[in-house]
């Protein structure tokens, strides 16, 4: 590992500190840091939070067909062919990843719930 690619890295976990520990930090660094924060903590990006597992296990089976059918049947360049399959493959990935999440992880969860509560032994 090069040293950009440490010192990258050390970068990003920083970042990352920073965004988690924001009221740990010294008033300007915090300043600057709230914002992002505050972003990244509304609903929506909760909300793909939540959809992020999902959609990273179904993207390739979306994905690789498009891509497949675009380089079989439409010619075109790179960066064109790049800029489609997003537009074509990220509605469809999420949309099944919201369905993922509410008819089965959700699901899953609330049988654990109900598996994992404590049981009564009446006498």
């Amino acid at each position: 590992m090069t040293v950009l690619h440490q010192a990258v890295r050390v970068c990003l976990v920083a970042l990352f500190f920073g965004l988690v520990h924001v009221d740990r930090l010294p008033r300007a660094v915090a300043g600057i840091a709230r914002p992002d924060g505050a972003f990244l903590g509304n609903r929506f990006c909760h909300h793909l939070g939540e959809l992020s597992f999902g959609a990273y296990l179904i993207h390739l089976l979306v994905m690789l067909p498009i891509i497949a059918t675009l380089i079989q049947n439409y010619p075109m360049t790179d960066p064109s062919r790049w800029a489609v399959t997003l537009i074509i493959t990220v509605p469809i990935v999420y949309a099944l990843a919201w369905l993922g999440y509410n008819f089965i992880e959700l699901q899953g969860q609330k049988a654990g719930k109900a598996l994992s509560r404590p049981r009564t032994i009446s006498a």
